[in-house]
């Protein structure tokens, strides 16, 4: 269960939050950045280690001479995949300590001055997150677009003075730009899922690079007055898509 963001908020004002934002705002090396980043790396390639090697278990055929043979833990590791081959997709993903989500369609609502629904913002935001972190716009374009919808606590991580917030924003982009390791193709989103106060909400944003690489990010918001904000945008580990509705996700986007 996760905390009220009311109850973080007195946390993260004194050691601000474990983001690629607060990261510079901070005025801490990339260290932090670099570790969340490998982090999320180990995670996506251990998951796709393990699905190659239930692959060759599953489809012997396609296995390469060279890669006939498997270390003690690789062996241990298919031990326990075919000792759970009988379990259904569903129940393998109930089992799984990654958040569950639903994978939504991309559609982009026009800017307003106050977005009173959360699945808008959500939306809004992610483009405008993606266009950034891909180097489609500029820092000073992504400020002017996006500040209006941050929350007062993610204002209070700001310099004072646009000037040195736009400043920040490029800083920032030329940081994330030099972690990648090849340029931001496209990107996806989940559903907004709404936490235990209706006034917070979370979903979470997957990234594409050119090498078929993967990266994760998760946006918090709050509601202030009736008006859905940002809160926070930090890399994430991985999400699980349920089985079923990948398949119709799939089959959709198909047509």
């Amino acid at each position: 269960m996760k905390k009220s963001i009311n109850q973080t908020s007195k946390i993260i004002k004194g050691t601000l939050i474990a983001s690629s934002f607060a990261i510079i705002l901070s005025g801490c090396s990339n260290s932090i950045f670099d570790k969340k980043i490998e982090e999320n790396d180990k995670v996506v390639k251990e998951r796709k280690k393990v699905e190659k090697e239930k692959d060759q278990v599953e489809n012997p055929e396609n296995v390469e001479p060279s890669e006939v043979k498997l270390s003690e833990e690789q062996l241990e590791t298919l031990e326990k995949d075919e000792n759970s081959m009988s379990k259904s997709a569903e129940e393998a993903v109930a089992d799984s300590d990654l958040p569950i989500r639903e994978v939504v369609e991309k559609k982009i609502p026009i800017p307003k001055d106050v977005f009173t629904d959360i699945n808008e913002l959500a939306q809004y935001s992610s483009q405008l997150f993606f266009l950034f972190h891909s180097s489609q716009i500029s820092g000073e374009e992504f400020y002017k677009k996006i500040s209006p919808y941050f929350s007062t606590n993610f204002k209070e991580l700001l310099p004072t003075g646009e000037k040195e917030q736009i400043e920040t924003m490029n800083t920032l982009q030329a940081m994330f730009t030099k972690q990648l390791k090849s340029p931001i193709v496209d990107y996806q989103i989940t559903d907004v899922e709404m936490e235990s106060r209706v006034d917070e909400a979370s979903m979470y944003r997957k990234y594409i690079t050119k090498d078929k690489e993967e990266i994760y990010y998760e946006s918090i918001f709050i509601k202030e007055k009736n008006a859905w904000l940002i809160f926070d945008d930090s890399p994430s580990p991985p999400y699980v898509i349920d089985p079923t509705i990948e398949k119709k996700f799939k089959d959709k986007e198909g047509e």
